[in-house]
């Protein structure tokens, strides 16, 4: 599932729960597989997760808070990613979750709180993927491996033929910092 017309989706969902039905089918195993691989959630957490961002996702529709967004899946995931930290915090767990991203001024975990409170402007998204599409085609496919694709270092060594994954850790680290001064560059920020 990728771009969705927020208009047609709002009025889908006002007719019947089809649409949602759908939703879930496209997006709940990808997003059930994340929470439980890299953010510490049992099964049954991970999917009572995502039928709490489902319901946020429908409900931010039909109030009109949402009027942009490329990816369902990834904003479905996000929204978990928050709900799930909020858990984690409760339970006094904080330091067992991973970030989405780990730039200072990119979407990292400034983006997973913001996400619930409010969709990414349109213009902040195409900032960060200007910049992004700015990066080398090695650290665009590193990136987007590890972050998006959710490969391990060990898997990104073999696919990209690295010596090892100490190898991909350090190129990661150094395109992520590339990525953030290409980003300050664009946007005239100090840091």
């Amino acid at each position: 599932m990728s771009e969705i017309d927020i208009s047609e989706l709002k009025a889908s969902l006002r007719r019947d729960n089809e649409a949602l039905r759908d939703i879930f089918d496209a997006c709940s195993a990808y997003c059930m597989k994340s929470l439980m691989k890299y953010h510490n959630c049992s099964r049954s957490d991970a999917n009572d997760l995502f039928i709490d961002a489902l319901l946020i996702f429908r409900d931010k529709i039909l109030d009109d808070q949402l009027e942009y967004l490329t990816n369902p899946r990834q904003y479905l995931l996000g929204v978990c990613i928050v709900l799930n930290k909020k858990r984690l915090r409760l339970q006094g767990n904080q330091n067992k979750l991973g970030l989405v991203f780990t730039s200072d001024d990119l979407v990292a975990s400034s983006y997973e709180e913001q996400v619930i409170d409010r969709e990414i402007s349109y213009e902040q998204q195409r900032k960060v993927m200007h910049s992004f599409k700015q990066l080398g085609d090695a650290c665009r496919e590193i990136l987007t491996l590890f972050y998006v694709d959710h490969f391990s270092m060990k898997e990104i060594a073999h696919k990209m033929s690295f010596a090892s994954s100490d190898v991909v850790k350090t190129k990661k680290m150094r395109c992520l910092k590339k990525w953030r001064e290409i980003f300050r560059e664009n946007n005239g920020s100090n840091g």
